[in-house]
């Protein structure tokens, strides 16, 4: 099963008891598959996120965010994951620690029937092209510890911190 509605709003006040009811879809398919590095090697601790928009759709409706998140799972040792969906069209990405100095896989769109089981495998990419810069604040001083990072339409994150002088790679 998977959650219905996401980001339910609950308050509750101190010594107080709030009982919500909480709606799930049954998940009767799968979709399944391998995260690999560029030369074929099962990726640990990627992250496989499965929502209803595409990266570039959040970011064109101006909402930059993902309210339409359905499920997702992190990669074994091996790169395996498995995510239990109900039957619908989706956009699969991968997100993967920036350490790795890889890129994410091209983002995919897949459509699941019911009870379908569906094997994607994601291979991440070799960065081609770099960003380089400072960060100043108001144009003058530089600034160390600036979280930075970019995406690409196609699927493909990256992130960064600044480094003491304020640049970045």
């Amino acid at each position: 099963y998977v959650a219905a509605e996401h980001d339910v709003a609950v308050t509750v006040g101190e010594n107080a008891t709030v009982t919500r009811d909480l709606k799930v879809i049954k998940a009767s398919s799968l979709l399944t598959g391998q995260v690999s590095d560029p030369a074929g090697t099962g990726v640990l601790h990627a992250f496989v996120g499965v929502s209803k928009t595409s990266f570039s759709g959040a970011f064109e409706a101006g909402t930059g965010t993902f309210e339409s998140f359905v499920a997702g799972a992190e990669t074994d040792a091996q790169g395996f994951y498995k995510i239990a969906l109900p039957a619908g069209t989706y956009f699969v990405k991968t997100f993967i620690p920036p350490e790795l100095s890889l890129i994410s896989a091209r983002e995919e769109k897949v459509t699941l029937a019911e009870g379908q089981t569906l094997t994607l495998n994601l291979k991440l990419r070799t960065a081609d092209l770099k960003i380089t810069g400072k960060v100043f604040v108001n144009g003058g001083s530089a600034v160390a510890e600036s979280f930075l990072w970019g995406w690409a339409e196609q699927g493909g994150y990256q992130e960064t911190m600044s480094r003491s002088d304020g640049s970045y790679v």
